[in-house]
This record gives C-alpha cells, sequence and structure tokens, in this order.
C-alpha cells in the first residue's frame, strides 16, 4: 500500500480587515429539496497506513479585500381598496347676472428724442 499523501501546514499572515458592506438585497430562492441519503459499503480489509510526510509552506500576506455589494430590492405593492365616499347631493346655485364691462382705450402719446 502506498503512504498516505503528505500532511501540508499553510501559515497565512493576518488577514485585512474587510470594509463596511455595500447592502443590496434581493427576495431569497426557493429553498431545494430535500434529498435522501445513500449509503455505500465496500468491504475489505483495512491496512495500517505509513507514517505522513509533513510540508510547510509559508505564503504571501493576501491583498485587500474589496468591498462587499449586497443588493436591496423593493417587493411589489399591494393593490390599495377603493374608497368610496356617499355625499348629498346640494341644490344648484343661480348664476350671479354678468356685470357689463366697457374698456376704453386711448391713443398713445409718443415721445420722439433726436440726438
Amino acid at each position: 500500500m502506498p503512504p498516505a499523501p503528505p500532511l501540508i501546514i499553510r501559515q497565512h499572515a493576518p488577514r485585512p480587515k474587510t470594509p463596511e458592506p455595500l447592502i443590496i438585497r434581493e427576495q431569497p430562492p426557493k429553498q431545494p429539496c430535500k434529498q435522501p441519503t445513500k449509503i455505500i459499503n465496500i468491504p475489505g480489509r483495512v491496512y495500517e497506513p505509513p507514517p505522513r510526510r509533513v510540508i510547510i509552506e509559508r505564503l504571501p500576506p493576501l491583498p485587500p479585500k474589496p468591498q462587499p455589494v449586497q443588493l436591496e430590492r423593493w417587493l411589489p405593492y399591494k393593490f390599495p381598496k377603493r374608497r368610496i365616499v356617499y355625499e348629498k347631493q346640494e341644490p344648484p346655485v343661480q348664476p350671479e347676472k354678468p356685470r357689463n364691462l366697457i374698456v376704453e382705450w386711448q391713443q398713445p402719446e409718443p415721445v420722439i428724442k433726436k440726438s
């Protein structure tokens, strides 16, 4: 039996702080149907694995994180009920007699300036 894969230990620099999120919300989707569990038994002889090799990787620090984007959307408005108002009709009002109007125009007096 071949030896087990090497055990890899990664040492990262501290992560940069996450900026404030930009929130954009939408209604969540429907949950999927739950799938039944399937169990597969494989018979066979079990051997003790050989010892593992240890590999240590030192990685450079990560770049700064981008600003998170969240999407908020409006739900549609519900249809309002129609408002019905009952009013008592008043009798018609007598219109006033029209007043006569005289507009008298006069000849304009022009002013002439000579320079």
